[in-house]
C-alpha cells in the first residue's frame, strides 16, 4: 500500500446506534486519525443496502461482508451493558448477530480488529480482538429484542 493512501476502517456496530451522536463522534475521530471510515449507519450506505436487499432478499449480510472485505481494519461496538431485553443474557459485552458476521469476514482473512470500549466516559479505549473470548454473541432473535428494548420502535422482523 502506498504510505500517502489512507487505510479503511470499517465502523460494525449496533443499529439502534445509528444516527447518534455517539456514532458520529467515533466516526470523527477515526477520520481525525486520518482513516477513511465505512459506516454501516451512513444514510448513503443504508440507501444501497436498500437497493440489494430487494434483489438479494435470502442473503442481505453479503452486502456488509462485501462492505468489509474493501477495508483494511475493522473497529466494533458492543449493545449498551445496562439494557435488558426478554430472552437475551443480561451480561456485559454483547455483540449483535449482524456485527458478528461483518467481525468474522475481518478474522477469516487475518485483518486487525479492534473493540471500541466505551465504559468509560468521554474515554474510548481500542482493544485488539481476535476472537469472542470478552464477549457474549447474539443470535437474530435476541438481537432484535435488544434493538427493541433500545427503540420500542425498532421493526423487529422483516420488513
Amino acid at each position: 500500500m502506498n504510505r500517502s493512501q489512507k487505510q479503511t476502517i470499517y465502523f460494525a456496530h449496533p443499529m439502534s446506534m445509528y444516527g447518534t451522536a455517539e456514532e458520529a463522534a467515533i466516526v470523527k475521530a477515526f477520520e481525525d486519525m486520518g482513516f477513511n471510515v465505512i459506516n454501516p449507519g451512513d444514510p448513503a450506505v443504508g440507501m444501497a443496502f436498500a437497493n440489494y436487499r430487494n434483489g438479494n432478499p435470502n442473503n442481505y449480510m453479503q452486502f456488509f461482508v462485501d462492505l468489509c472485505n474493501n477495508c483494511d481494519m475493522a473497529i466494533f461496538c458492543t449493545f449498551p451493558d445496562n439494557v435488558s431485553a426478554d430472552g437475551v443474557p443480561h451480561v456485559a459485552n454483547r455483540v449483535g448477530a449482524g456485527v458478528v458476521t461483518e467481525i468474522e469476514s475481518f478474522w477469516q482473512r487475518g485483518a486487525p480488529t479492534f473493540w471500541v470500549n466505551l465504559a468509560l466516559p468521554m474515554m474510548m479505549d481500542l482493544v485488539p480482538i481476535k476472537d469472542w473470548d470478552l464477549f457474549t454473541t447474539l443470535d437474530v432473535p435476541q438481537t432484535r429484542a435488544m434493538l427493541k428494548a433500545i427503540n420500542p420502535d425498532y421493526p423487529s422482523g422483516k420488513s
